[in-house]
């Protein structure tokens, strides 16, 4: 498995340390300012696909958050349940926590990966969905589209 990391702007200082086996600990340095900086990370089997990867999206970051920011709309506005309150706050925490739901699905489409489904990186040492599926199985029940958010977590199982 290869890793790449790359920025938009110069990077200083970098280093990566195997703190064990497939644990891997990263150091680096990059300027921002205003004008904003793209940094691109990408893992793959093959390095240069990794790499081709990080290139693209750090020579074409404006249209890759373009298309980000359209599919996030297009999920909040389209398969979110529709909610508002008096407290505006609580509003946009409400759908803050769907967006992050929705940032977390993936679908590999092969091998006992077949449906799409969240495992967040934040608890991948709890093991495959054991701590997601318990939160993520009843947030993606009220999505409209039932086919893609409620059911992987549960056919993955299977």
């Amino acid at each position: 498995m290869s890793t790449i990391l790359s920025a938009s702007r110069q990077i200083y200082n970098a280093s990566s340390t195997e703190k064990e086996p497939g644990f891997c600990t990263y150091s680096f340095v990059f300027d921002v300012d205003q004008d904003g900086t793209t940094l691109s990370w990408a893992m793959h089997d093959d390095p240069d696909v990794a790499l081709n990867s990080v290139k693209e999206v750090v020579n074409s970051s404006l249209s890759h958050l373009e298309a980000k920011t359209k599919k996030m709309n297009d999920i909040l506005n389209d398969d979110v349940p529709y909610f508002r309150c008096s407290d505006d706050d609580i509003v946009k925490v409400y759908y803050f926590q769907y967006a992050i739901h929705a940032m977390y699905y993936t679908y590999i489409g092969k091998g006992q990966e077949q449906v799409p489904h969240v495992q967040s990186a934040v608890n991948n040492y709890l093991g495959q969905h054991n701590y997601d599926s318990v939160f993520q199985i009843r947030v993606g029940s009220w999505m409209a589209n039932k086919t893609y958010f409620a059911n992987g977590n549960v056919l993955h199982w299977a």
